[in-house]
């Protein structure tokens, strides 16, 4: 029976490694590492699709490109859903009326809020994923995007209702300058 198991235990080992998806290895000058199952040159670029998007590296930032005998996993990101909880009643004092009025988002202007703030949520994830692996001409372009939206929810008039967001990317934006400074030393 041991000996039974022992072989099956061997053959599954085999043919484990023929079964999985071939990969690449992608190494970065600066010694970052990509394992990766597919790969494709546009230009002077190297293009690979990456939980869940796609990135691509300037051709002079890469060392090497060969194929690697680890096998490739995809690992998609799973959402975290937060426990529901009842909101807390409001304080025992009232918001003064202009204030609570400046606070929200008139009907009419819903949309244009709803776009602004998908903007915010794509801006966070791609700086979430992608900001240690972004060269610094794409850091240094994503900051400037970052600083147009906040332009944008500032000039539409949506501060105060984003105000969280507003310093959210203001603080995006710093550790994109603290990046860049460590890379040019």
């Amino acid at each position: 029976m041991k000996r039974m198991l022992a072989a099956w235990i061997a053959i599954a080992l085999l043919i484990y490694p023929s079964i999985c998806i071939g990969s690449y290895l992608i190494e970065l000058k600066n010694g970052k590492k990509f394992f990766v199952s597919e790969y494709w040159d546009e230009g002077s670029q190297v293009k690979f699709p990456y939980y869940g998007g796609v990135v691509a590296i300037q051709k002079d930032h890469i060392r090497t490109i060969r194929e690697s005998d680890v096998p490739y996993i995809e690992v998609q990101p799973v959402p975290v859903e937060e426990p529901e909880t009842e909101p807390e009643p409001a304080p025992a004092q009232a918001k003064p009326e202009a204030e609570e009025e400046a606070a929200t988002v008139p009907k009419e202007e819903t949309e244009e809020a709803k776009k602004l703030l998908e903007e915010f949520k794509v801006a966070k994830e791609r700086f979430g994923a992608f900001r240690y692996i972004m060269t610094d001409d794409e850091l240094f372009k994503f900051s400037g995007e970052l600083k147009g939206l906040r332009e944008k929810i500032i000039r539409k008039g949506f501060y105060r209702v984003y105000r969280d967001q507003v310093d959210e990317i203001l603080a995006m934006q710093d550790e994109i300058r603290v990046t860049l400074d460590k890379r040019r030393q």
